[in-house]
């Protein structure tokens, strides 16, 4: 299986066996007309996901309101390209 670093074993406690792993990549060159609605959408998960690690204790507001911000600020230039790396882990209940 590929790398799919602390995955498998929290899928493994779960309760999942014969974990087999489909690794993925999408890439959104300069000018894909794609490239906004991805990119913007891990923009999104920054913003949500980000609340979520504040009320954790695990980054302060103003960390993930700059991470936003940068993000924001990266997909503006044109020319910006993206390579998306995702992972699809089936597996089966024991």
């Amino acid at each position: 299986m590929p790398s799919l670093a602390g995955c498998p074993s929290l899928l493994e406690g779960a309760g999942l066996v014969a974990l087999r792993a489909a690794p993925s990549r999408s890439r959104y060159p300069p000018g894909q007309p794609d490239f906004f609605r991805v990119a913007g959408a891990w923009r999104l998960m920054a913003d949500g996901r980000g609340r979520q690690m504040v009320a954790a204790g695990a980054l302060a507001e103003a960390e993930r309101e700059a991470a936003v911000a940068d993000y924001a600020e990266w997909m503006r230039p044109a020319g910006r390209r993206l390579t998306l790396h995702e992972a699809c882990v089936v597996g089966r209940r024991r």
